[in-house]
């Protein structure tokens, strides 16, 4: 019995990936910001009415030193008007000058993004980053507000299925 044990124990060690510790870690609460679905008044009077975004990979961009990825099978997450409760990681203290998300095709519908503006229903199958600038000093667990007006404002242009990832890119939003 005790040699079933230790083969048991000595094959889950051994497949274990090693990724670190968060303890000491802060708690981030990432949410994104309520927006106005209605664009500016310059992009016209479209509106956004159903943005679906499938999370592969969040990433925090530090001042210093190499990137913290944080690997997280998010999934689509559903966008809404009101602001929208995205994750809670622990990442390291330290100063981060963006936060990045990367958007892909591994959630059951198969899409990076779908969205619904006025002008029709799209949807991307290619990789997405969008990022987020600003200045994030973690010393605490927190909350971190994600704006995405701009980011919005940009994919109620989108008329296209391949709109939808230069819209999604060409512009980020802040914190």
């Amino acid at each position: 019995m005790k040699k079933i044990t230790l083969l048991i124990l000595l094959l889950l060690s051994a497949c274990a990936k090693n990724e670190g510790t968060s303890t000491g870690n802060p708690l981030v609460s990432l949410r994104f910001n309520n927006f106005n679905a209605l664009s500016a008044p310059d992009f016209g009077a479209a509106t956004v009415s159903n943005l679906v975004l499938c999370i592969k990979r969040l990433r925090f961009k530090p001042v210093t030193g190499l990137a913290e990825n944080i690997d997280l099978a998010l999934g689509e997450t559903i966008v809404t008007t009101t602001g929208t409760f995205v994750t809670a990681a622990q990442v390291p203290p330290g100063s981060y000058f963006r936060v990045e998300f990367d958007l892909n095709t591994t959630c059951a519908s198969g899409k990076s993004v779908q969205l619904t503006n006025s002008l029709g229903t799209f949807s991307s199958i290619d990789t997405i980053t969008i990022r987020f600038d600003g200045t994030l000093n973690l010393t605490a667990s927190q909350g971190l507000d994600l704006n995405i007006q701009a980011i919005i404002n940009a994919l109620n242009t989108a008329n296209s299925n391949a709109d939808i990832k230069i819209k999604a890119e060409s512009v980020g939003g802040s914190f």
